[in-house]
C-alpha cells in the first residue's frame, strides 16, 4: 500500500508540474502561433529554421515568391543547435520538407547550453509528453540544471492572472486571443504569419555599428576554437534527422553587420571549423557573413541594413 500512496503521489505531483509548465508560464505569443501554425500544416516545401534572426529577418512570403516553394520560419527566440533539432522534429511531424536551412549564429557555435528562455517558449507547445520529456533531457545532457528545467515555472512564472488568461486563450482560441492582444506587441512590430515577424523602424545602422566597435576588445584577435564536440554530434544528429524523413539540409551562416564582426572576432574562426566540418561530413554549408550588398539584390526596402 504505502507504494501505491508514493506512487499516485508522484503521478499526482508530475501532472501538476507539466499544467504549470503548460498554462502557468509567460507565454511568448508569436513563438507560440509560429509553432501551431507548423503543427497545422502539411504544405511546408523549405522550412528556415533558427532564432530571432530567422523570425525577423527572413522574408518566407518573399523567398516563397522567388523560389516557388512553400516556405516557413520555425524559429524561436534565442534557439541553439537542442532547440531547432526539436523545432525541426515536430516539422517533420506533419510537413516533408524539400529543404531544412538551419541559420547559424555566434552564440550557437560557443556554447552547447540552451537558454531557459528558448525552452519556457517551446517546450509547453511540443506536441506529446514524450517530445517534451526527450527534448528536456537533451537540454540537461549539456548543463545537468535538471531542477530548473523541469520546474521552468519557478522561473519564468506568469506575472499577471490577464497572462495566464492569454495563454488559456491561444490554445482556445488563437485567432481571437492573437487581435485582443497584438496591440501591447513591440512598437512597430506586425506578425505576418508563416513565423515572421515584421519590423517597420527607422534604419539605425550607422549608430549600431559606432557603439559595437566603440566596444572592440583588440585581444580577442587572438582566440581561435574549433567547434565544440556537442556541437559537431548536433550537426550529425541533425544531418541523420534530415535525410530520413528525405530533406535536404543546408546551413548557412547569416550575413552580419561589420560593427558586429568586428566586436565578435571569435566568430570568423569559428565560421572557418563549421565549414570544414561541414565539407568533411558531406553537408552543404554556405559562409554569407561577408556577403556585400551589391551582391544581394535589395528585393524589398524593409531590409536597410
Amino acid at each position: 500500500m504505502p507504494y501505491i500512496r508514493i506512487a499516485g503521489f508522484s503521478l499526482c505531483l508530475l501532472l501538476l508540474i507539466a499544467f504549470a509548465n503548460k498554462f502557468l508560464l509567460q507565454t511568448d505569443t508569436v513563438a507560440f502561433l509560429t509553432i501551431r501554425e507548423m503543427q497545422q500544416s502539411e504544405d511546408i516545401d523549405l522550412a528556415i529554421v533558427g532564432s530571432s534572426v530567422v523570425r525577423d529577418h527572413f522574408d518566407p512570403y518573399l523567398i516563397s515568391e522567388q523560389t516557388g516553394l512553400t516556405a516557413f520560419d520555425a524559429a524561436i527566440p534565442t534557439a541553439n543547435f537542442q532547440t531547432k533539432l526539436a523545432i525541426t522534429e515536430e516539422l517533420f511531424k506533419t510537413n516533408s520538407p524539400e529543404y531544412v536551412v538551419m541559420i547559424c549564429e555566434p552564440y550557437s557555435l560557443n556554447s552547447p547550453k540552451e537558454s531557459l528562455e528558448a525552452q519556457y517558449k517551446l517546450m509547453p507547445v511540443l506536441s506529446g509528453l514524450d517530445t517534451q520529456m526527450r527534448y528536456y533531457l537533451r537540454l540537461c545532457r549539456e548543463d545537468h540544471n535538471y531542477l530548473d528545467r523541469l520546474l521552468l515555472f519557478r522561473v519564468q512564472m506568469a506575472s499577471s492572472l490577464k497572462e495566464v488568461a492569454k495563454t488559456f486563450g491561444l490554445w482556445l482560441h488563437p485567432e481571437e486571443t492573437f487581435e485582443r492582444v497584438k496591440e501591447n506587441m513591440e512598437k512597430g512590430s506586425s506578425y505576418m504569419g508563416r513565423g515572421y515577424l515584421r519590423y517597420d523602424v527607422p534604419p539605425m545602422t550607422a549608430e549600431y555599428m559606432r557603439l559595437r566597435i566603440g566596444k572592440l576588445d583588440p585581444t580577442r584577435w587572438e582566440w581561435n576554437y574549433p567547434l565544440l564536440p556537442s556541437t559537431e554530434r548536433s550537426l550529425l544528429e541533425y544531418k541523420s534527422l534530415s535525410e530520413e524523413n528525405g530533406a535536404k539540409l543546408l546551413i548557412i551562416i547569416h550575413p552580419m553587420h561589420a560593427g558586429f564582426m568586428l566586436y565578435h572576432p571569435d566568430f570568423i574562426p569559428y565560421n572557418a571549423s563549421l565549414m570544414r566540418f561541414c565539407e568533411e561530413n558531406g553537408i552543404e554549408c554556405y559562409n554569407f557573413s561577408y556577403a556585400k550588398p551589391e551582391f544581394i539584390p535589395n528585393l524589398d526596402p524593409y531590409f536597410f541594413d
